[in-house]
């Protein structure tokens, strides 16, 4: 099974749509994150967001070189991202994430443009806490959802499995 079957079959199995997630805001991200999901991170890792490891993490971490953005710029730097067993605990993890740390993300789990805009800004307790440092994360989110948005993929995101 591929990676994108893999991950498409975790999202519908995962309930989370009952609890107000539309599952293409998590998909969609996911695409974005992964490089259509073939990049390392998300083959070898299961990694899927690029979620950054920290110490005293449940997870072991896998290295790579990844862009950030500092004062404006774009750098390369090489960084320690979360490396999960499987899909499912990767999409367990992830949403824990959201719903503790960006909870206006949270919030609007159900409205694409308010999570994702959510994610840029960070959080109201945690300012300094965003999802990513690009300055146009938001807006590329929005526009890959709104490519993605098809009959086809909903229908097997929330009721038929790959």
């Amino acid at each position: 099974m591929n990676k994108t079957t893999e991950f498409t079959n975790a999202i519908h199995d995962s309930k989370l749509r009952s609890k107000g997630w539309d599952n293409l805001v998590i998909y969609a991200q996911a695409y974005l994150e992964s490089g259509m999901f073939e990049s390392d991170l998300a083959k070898i890792a299961n990694n899927f967001w690029g979620i950054k490891w920290v110490n005293g993490s449940d997870y072991g971490y896998y290295e790579k070189k990844t862009k950030e953005f500092e004062d404006g710029k774009e750098i390369i730097i090489v960084a320690r991202f979360k490396k999960y067993p499987n899909c499912e605990e990767a999409l367990k993890d992830y949403t824990r994430m959201i719903e503790k740390h960006y909870e206006y993300s949270f919030l609007y789990r159900g409205d694409y443009e308010k999570f994702y805009r959510g994610l840029q800004v960070g959080t109201q307790k945690e300012p300094w806490r965003k999802w990513s440092t690009s300055p146009t994360y938001a807006s590329n989110l929005i526009e890959v959802y709104k490519k993605l948005r098809t009959p086809e993929l909903w229908l097997i995101l929330n009721e038929y499995k790959v």
